[in-house]
């Protein structure tokens, strides 16, 4: 119709809720649509669709396991001034929540929900509810979970994708008959779609991978089997690596579970594979989960798993506790492989993918009880006369008007440039310093004297910030992974405009 009327704007949206369409279906000409959408974007004028084009290109990425290009895509919603668009800051908050629940990074999705207020996003307790479940807290998911049936009494509300997700993940953390049946009753007439939400802002893996779930928690093996299969097979045909290595972690587990002849062998060549790419795309959730046994659980008398639960492969816990996220390793490692950081302290060892604050404690560690410029740790491969340079203020060479308004945009940029180094954007540092340096190059042309350059902007003192922020990102996100390290680390870490690593007593740490 759009097309008879001439409507474009119009005919471009449905364009776009067609591809949502198709992958809810399961139709892998999904792509077809979504690249016309993207690709008819690039010629039109309308700028809320352009915003949308990046959206919908960026939500594929991560749905494809291309994280960095989704975090690219998106960075047009930090971009995004126009306090008329109000609506883009409920879908940014959200996009980037599943964005990072979906490579494994809990930690940092529950601290973006928890950061929200009301007027922020309608459905926090949903998404605290599910991102307790993927931390492999199910007693808080289950009573968050109840919470919100109880409040839907009072205020009903329509069905929602997400809402049949979590409904599943919290009858396989509780295993109550009464909730697994609910749930699998109320996701078995849509076998073999996709859990997609919110205009396609969220795409929450097959129905098959949720109904396996809920097959695996009760035991009923042969279904959990054909049930991850079938989610795996879908997820490979649309392209989803992410969705397809964790319906492969599930039926690892399955099989290990049902045990028939064949599955033992089956299951450890499809966890070696699994393990890998989960290296390769950071997701470190399903390093977690396909963590192998220790020598301790092969001591581990048989009562002991039937009246506990198997987290990921031997590990035993008790009923309504939270799966171990760590497996043991002796000595202390802190080394990174590709994308993927492994870091031992106490006996415990976790996976974390790559980030530019592993990269400052890993230098810091490398020179224990060293002072460690700012500037050093924000550009290791500079000479020491730049650095010497960075670390010096700045000449009043300017008139003071001048030098406020100067001031005003280098700390605009500086303040952009903490921010997309604070998430790791480095094509975002790279472009916002690009622009930073090219500022200064003016200034120093206009106000050099006899030849002689003039510097403004405190290199010193971005250093100081950006690398602060990048630590201590870190750390959080070690809080909830390892807290022992996190607790070493910033006991005897210090940062600053010089940075330190001392710990008590020398540790023998293999970099």
């Amino acid at each position: 119709m759009a097309r008879r009327t001439g409507d474009r704007e119009t005919e471009l949206w449905a364009t776009s809720l067609r591809w949502v369409a198709l992958l809810e279906l399961g139709d892998p000409r999904f792509a077809e649509e979504l690249t016309t959408f993207v690709d008819a974007e690039r010629q039109g004028d309308f700028a809320r669709h352009r915003m949308a084009a990046a959206v919908d290109s960026g939500i594929i990425a991560a749905f494809q396991g291309d994280f960095a290009t989704a975090d690219e895509r998106f960075a047009i919603l930090t971009d995004q001034t126009d306090p008329g668009h109000t609506e883009f800051g409920f879908m940014g908050h959200h996009l980037r929540w599943s964005r990072l629940l979906l490579q494994g990074r809990v930690a940092e999705a529950a601290a973006l929900v928890d950061g929200l207020a009301p007027i922020d996003y309608p459905y926090r307790e949903l998404l605290r509810a599910i991102t307790a479940a993927e931390r492999g807290d199910g007693e808080t998911a289950v009573r968050l979970t109840a919470g919100i049936e109880a409040a839907a009494i009072r205020y009903p509300r329509p069905v929602s994708p997400l809402w049949l997700r979590l409904r599943a993940q919290a009858a396989a953390a509780s295993a109550d008959p009464k909730r697994c049946d609910a749930a699998r009753a109320a996701l078995a007439p849509h076998r073999g779609e996709w859990t997609v939400g919110l205009f396609g802002c969220d795409i929450s893996g097959p129905v098959d991978h949720w109904l396996a779930l809920i097959d695996a928690a009760q035991g009923r093996w042969d279904d959990a089997v054909a049930g991850f299969t079938a989610a795996r097979d879908s997820a490979d045909r649309l392209g989803s690596r992410p969705w397809s290595l964790l319906a492969r972690t599930g039926l690892v587990n399955a099989l290990a579970g049902r045990g028939h002849p064949g599955d033992t062998a089956t299951s450890t060549a499809l966890r070696a594979a699994a393990v890998q790419e989960a290296t390769a795309l950071g997701m470190t959730q399903v390093l977690h989960r396909l963590a192998a046994p220790t020598a301790l659980d092969a001591d581990l008398p048989d009562q002991a798993v039937g009246s506990g639960q198997v987290a990921g492969w031997g590990e035993v816990v008790a009923p309504g506790q939270a799966a171990p996220v760590a497996a043991a390793i002796e000595g202390y490692e802190f080394r990174r492989d590709g994308p993927v950081w492994q870091l031992a302290y106490e006996g415990v060892v976790v996976h974390l993918p790559d980030a530019k604050g592993l990269h400052d404690l890993h230098l810091l560690l490398s020179r224990p009880g060293t002072d460690v410029p700012a500037v050093e740790l924000l550009d290791p491969a500079a000479g020491p006369e730049l650095v010497a340079a960075r670390r010096m203020g700045a000449d009043p060479v300017l008139d003071d008007e001048a030098k406020a308004r100067y001031r005003r945009h280098l700390a605009r940029l500086d303040e952009e440039i903490d921010r997309a180094a604070a998430r790791d954007d480095d094509r975002k540092v790279s472009k916002l310093d690009a622009e930073r340096g090219a500022l200064l190059d003016e200034l120093r042309a206009a106000a050099g004297l006899a030849g002689r350059s003039r510097r403004l902007g405190d290199e010193a003192e971005r250093a100081r910030k950006t690398v602060t922020a990048r630590i201590r990102d870190t750390l959080r996100k070690l809080d909830d992974r390892h807290p022992a390290l996190a607790g070493h680390l910033r006991d005897s870490v210090s940062t600053g405009t010089t940075c330190r690593y001392l710990p008590p007593n020398p540790l023998p740490w293999r970099l």
